[in-house]
Order: C-alpha cells, then structure tokens, then sequence
C-alpha cells in the first residue's frame, strides 16, 4: 500500500484546513480577552462512504478548531430612586468620585510647556533650544564667573 502525503491530499486542501485551523487556535490563545491557560483543540475527520461495489470510497474531510470562549466583562452598577421624582437613577460604580482630580489628569511641566499655541510663544519670550518660556522678551544671560571654589574648604 503507498503511503499519502497529506501535504498534497484533496489537492493541498487539507494541509490549507489544518494551517488556517493552526492560525485560528495561535490567535486565540493570544487574545487577552480568553483564559491563558483554556485548552485548544484541533479535531480532523475523515468520512468514508464506500459504493456498492466497494471500489470508489467518496471522503469529505472536516478539520474543526476548538478555541477558548472570549471572557466576560464585569462592572458593578449603583442604583437608587429619586425621592422627588420618583425615577430610578443608576450609574456604573467606579472608585472615582464625578468631577474628582485623578493622579493621571496632573501633567509635568513638559506637558504643559508643550500646551502653549504660537501667540503664547510671541508674548513671552520662548527659548527654542531648551523650550523654556521667559517673563521678558530676553532670557537674563549671566556672565561668566571664572573663580573656582574648594568645596573641601568649606567643610
């Protein structure tokens, strides 16, 4: 009996099933929204259908992946009724406070340099290679001092 290379089996079309089934499972086992640790499966079936006479066997192939379910979102709802009104009032729970700062909404002082338009650089006097702003049209340049100083005297 000669063996099959299944690589050129139903014209290559098996080798495209169980690559394309390979991508399936190697993109869902790096989707964040799965479990890491859910098991994949790859399952190929071969149907035999033999005629009557035996000497023709029709075969459908079927190569089905199993992958990992996308997990659930969780969120927590506050929910309360309007003593006035009488309406129901709900939002989504966070542990920010509606209108409360947050750490992130602070910026450095790159970022807020960076917030200035062009009519901001004309009024103040704006130092292109530092991008640094001045009160004055002109940085104060200071001169050279060239005394040096024995920091181990001053002890």
């Amino acid at each position: 009996m000669e063996k099959i290379n299944l690589e050129d089996f139903a014209g290559g079309a098996l080798a495209e099933k169980i690559n394309q089934a390979l991508r399936e499972v190697t993109e869902n086992v790096q989707d964040p929204n799965t479990k890491a640790t859910a098991k994949r499966k790859i399952t190929c079936t071969f149907t035999f259908s033999p005629s009557e006479q035996r000497d023709l066997v029709a075969t459908s192939i079927d190569v089905k992946s199993t992958l990992a379910p996308s997990m659930g979102i969780a969120t927590a709802f506050v929910m309360g009724k309007d003593i006035t009104t009488n309406e129901v009032d709900y939002r989504e729970y966070s542990k920010q406070v509606k209108g409360q700062m947050n750490i992130q909404d602070i910026k450095t002082e790159s970022e807020q340099a960076h917030e200035f338009t062009g009519s901001d650089r004309q009024k103040k006097g704006y130092d292109q290679s530092t991008g640094e702003f001045f009160d004055t049209e002109e940085p104060e340049v200071l001169e050279p001092n060239n005394k040096v100083v024995d920091l181990r005297a001053a002890r």
